[in-house]
């Protein structure tokens, strides 16, 4: 290790300690070896923390991630699982801000890894022993090689272990226990290719040194050029070689954050796979669409065409498999055989959403994908950044900027404090992943357009500083501190809303006009210091949970309404098709009669079920059930909208802001 390089990555810590504003220097290297340890994978911060395990009864693993074709498993419940050709990676990072590599370490990677990756043990049998982010990361893992098991997967274990240290100088047990770790993986998985790297000083500068490509050069055969872009046949091995970097892993940044994580159906990569390994096949491109890429500029030079900001929109699934084939595969045949790739140049933000939308169109992409073009999520993405909030709606688009990451909000983020704050839902704000979001009823319902525009900036900022303090008051790497804030900073969010305005009954419009200033600082103070107990007493979120928080608030503050009044669900999954058996037919007419007109009071759904005697989420289920049927109209925070969503009626009393009778 040169002498200066223990320098420099302190400089470099000490520069993300001050643009992170965290103090706990462990915590801020671990952070940044994870950042580049998985750059290539192109994470979010939030997809980072996932797989972020540190802490009480972590078994000496940092890190703990599984990909799948080089997605990131997050949920195996609602993972798309390849049926072929599948590859399984696996990351097991130690981070030690040590200025050596020391053996306890080594010792207990191995010890834990005999028992997690055993996967004949039972989840049962582990628990008590290692923390519940440990335990989901294995799951992740052991349903990724259990589920894709009949494909015969390739799998990729990769295990690091950072510290400060100089890894040229490492003990002889050190070194030693490195190749028992890689041992016990082959041991345990037939075909398994397993590696051990330590990572020093020297190589953690090195690794923060890279920096993606933004111009890259694509040589071709042909070409024709408009005035918008380009048209060209490249080689096949040529462009495999285009997507590919200096140590041979794919460019997965080139590809566009709204696609990108979509997996094709099987059978269409199976097809290209035969088609690349027949050598008698017809030209590639005849039975291929090719490739369409965003670019900010483009200008062919002799053979070679100067792409800049590449984002490739259509063909993903095309470019990995010819990435698996000629650069992974290291084969040959066919290579010289064209592809048809179209350039398309443009720097007007709606026209590249408006192309990557249309690109997309013709195939069965998740509706949820292809959300980030959608006008609401640019409006939302322009008065953010109007309060010095970036939106990420493309992955990585402010973070590759080098924006704070404290500035940073995600679309996950986004939806769970709608959910929060605009629904009223904090409990369901707690358990909220990317799926809950995949049915357009529901998205429409998180993001939906009659929210007045200047409410995001509040519920990201109440957010926000929910979540600043949950971390702030948390032991640093203490079991379950990742838990317990992204459980309980919607309820702290929604307590000091209902604190500052008075009432749990707040209008969406109230909301939206709520000045944030240090009196809000301090209300969420004292509404933190009201529900503390509570959070360290029950991480994991449950109705009762949030029903005592409102109470602990409600002693400290004087707040008016019911805690549940205008509290809404994201509907089910699958669309509703028939009467839930749980509401019967006569339950619905009941229901419907007792109804007054709309637009509804507060709590009117309580009162009705008082009348009629029925338990309150049957009566809820019944008016979810009369509204999407069309006997009733949506209502929003006093606000009646008919189905094309034209406003017809309002409560004029409760949004002038008086408390309705």
């Amino acid at each position: 290790m040169a002498k200066n390089d223990l320098i420099v990555l302190d400089t470099i810590l000490d520069q993300r300690c001050a643009v992170e504003n965290n103090n706990d220097r462990g915590e801020v290297f671990e952070h940044f070896v994870l950042g580049q340890v998985l750059m290539n994978y192109d994470l979010t911060d939030e997809q980072i923390d996932i797989g972020w395990v540190d802490g009480a009864l972590d078994g000496g693993i940092d890190g703990f991630y599984t990909f799948v074709n080089g997605h990131l498993v997050t949920d195996p419940s609602s993972h798309v699982w390849p049926r072929s050709s599948a590859e399984i990676d696996l990351f097991i990072v130690s981070c030690k801000h040590h200025d050596t590599f020391q053996q306890v370490t080594m010792d207990a990677l191995l010890a834990s890894s005999q028992e997690l990756f055993d996967l004949g043990k039972a989840p049962s049998d582990l628990r008590g022993k290692y923390s519940v982010e440990v335990l989901a990361a294995r799951d992740c893992f052991a349903t990724a090689f259990k589920k894709l098991a009949i494909t015969n997967p390739q799998i990729r274990v990769k295990m690091i272990y950072a510290s400060r240290g100089d890894s040229q100088k490492l003990g002889d047990t050190i070194a030693a226990r490195g190749n028992q770790l890689k041992a016990l993986f082959q041991d345990l998985f037939s075909g398994v290719v397993a590696d051990f790297q330590f990572l020093g000083a020297a190589e953690l500068v090195e690794l923060q040194r890279r920096v993606r490509a933004l111009t890259l050069s694509l040589p071709f055969i042909e070409h024709l050029a408009a005035q918008d872009g380009y048209i060209v046949l490249a080689r096949l091995g040529d462009y495999a070689r285009f997507v590919a970097d200096e140590n041979l892993e794919l460019r997965r940044y080139l590809f566009d954050s709204n696609v990108r994580d979509y997996l094709n159906s099987n059978n269409i990569n199976t097809g290209i796979e035969l088609t690349l390994a027949d050598e008698n096949s017809p030209s590639f491109w005849w039975l291929n669409n090719g490739v369409t890429m965003l670019a900010t500029n483009a200008a062919a030079t002799g053979k070679y065409l100067n792409v800049r900001d590449i984002q490739i929109v259509n063909g993903l699934q095309t470019t990995e498999t010819l990435f698996k084939h000629f650069i992974r595969g290291r084969r040959k045949e066919n290579e010289e055989k064209p592809i048809l790739i179209k350039v398309i140049v443009s720097t007007d933000a709606q026209i590249r959403d408006r192309i990557i939308r249309a690109t997309n169109s013709q195939s069965a992409v998740e509706v949820a994908a292809l959300h980030a073009t959608d006008p609401i999520q640019r409006d939302i993405e322009t008065v953010l950044e109007a309060k010095e909030w970036f939106y990420e709606r493309r992955t990585n688009y402010f973070k590759n900027a080098g924006r704070a990451p404290a500035r940073i909000v995600t679309p996950n983020f986004l939806a769970a404090a709608s959910i929060a704050l605009l629904l009223k839902n904090p409990e369901a704000a707690a358990g909220y992943k990317a799926k809950h979001t995949r049915e357009q009823e529901a998205y429409d319902i998180v993001f939906s357009r009659h929210f007045p525009i200047q409410v995001w900036p509040v519920v990201v900022s109440l957010m926000k500083e929910a979540e600043w303090l949950l971390t702030k008051n948390s032991p640093a790497r203490a079991a379950g501190r990742g838990t317990i804030v992204r459980k309980w900073r919607s309820v702290l969010a929604y307590t000091c809303a209902a604190a500052s305005l008075g009432t749990f009954e707040f209008t969406v419009v109230q909301l939206s006009n709520l000045v944030l200033n240090a009196n809000t600082t301090s209300t969420m103070q004292r509404c933190y210091e009201a529900i503390a107990h509570l959070c360290k007493k029950s991480p994991r979120l449950s109705g009762s949970a949030v029903h005592d928080a409102c109470g602990a608030v409600t002693s400290v503050f004087p707040i008016t309404g019911n805690y549940a009044a205008g509290k809404r669900h994201l509907p089910n999954r699958k669309p509703v098709t028939r009467i839930p058996a749980r509401v019967s037919v006569d339950v619905l007419k009941m229901v419907a009669d007792a109804l007054p007109a709309q637009p509804w009071k507060p709590a009117t759904h309580t009162q009705v079920a008082r009348t009629l005697g029925l338990p309150t989420a049957r009566v809820q289920a019944a008016i979810r059930e009369l509204i999407a049927t069309g006997v009733f109209n949506e209502q929003i925070d006093g606000i009646v909208y008919d189905r094309d969503g034209k406003e017809i009626a309002r409560d004029h009393e409760r949004l002038a802001g008086t408390k309705a009778v």
